[in-house]
């Protein structure tokens, strides 16, 4: 059966932080998703946990982040795309909130805030950035997704982030 949320981690050395990402995905409130994990390095990964729903492949395009993120785009079922950088986390809620955000405004991308945890004089402090959609009414105004794209980056440059924004695919 088909997930709703295809969910593609680039990674490349960096087991530890991969770690924390893949369990910030397995916390999520949402269940129904896939994740591809695309090494994107001749380093083996190990998986300390049997997901069905969790695949493990090699970047087969061109080398890099982008080449290992278009790999798990061509293995995606899901209606929409969420990415991940192997060094990031997500709230437990967060999937949940976006793909009902999207389904109930029928958008086409949305993107959320980040928490920006930094220490100061040694105290942890956080900083946090907001929740927006692109409802799919926006396609006519703007020709194609290239332009919205370009759009939204002059708009909010901090959208660029991948992993905080889903795409709808179909």
């Amino acid at each position: 059966s088909m997930a709703e949320v295809s969910i593609i981690i680039p990674t490349k050395n960096r087991q530890d932080l991969l770690n924390l990402s893949i369990k910030s995905v397995i916390n999520q409130s949402y269940k129904d998703w896939e994740l591809f994990i695309v090494n994107d390095s001749t380093e083996k990964i190990l998986l300390n946990q049997s997901d069905s729903r969790i695949h493990l492949v090699e970047n087969q395009l061109l080398p890099g982040a982008n080449g290992a993120r278009n790999t798990g785009i061509n293995l995606s079922s899901g209606n929409y795309i969420a990415f991940l950088d192997d060094d990031d986390t997500w709230n437990s809620n967060k999937l949940a909130r976006q793909v009902d955000i999207m389904q109930s405004s029928n958008s086409i991308l949305s993107y959320t805030g980040k928490e920006i945890i930094y220490k100061k004089n040694s105290i942890l402090k956080k900083k946090k950035l907001t929740l927006c959609r692109i409802p799919s009414s926006r396609k006519d105004k703007v020709n194609g997704c290239d332009d919205l794209i370009e759009e939204l980056c002059k708009l909010n440059p901090e959208f660029i982030n991948g992993s905080k924004s889903i795409q709808r695919t179909k």
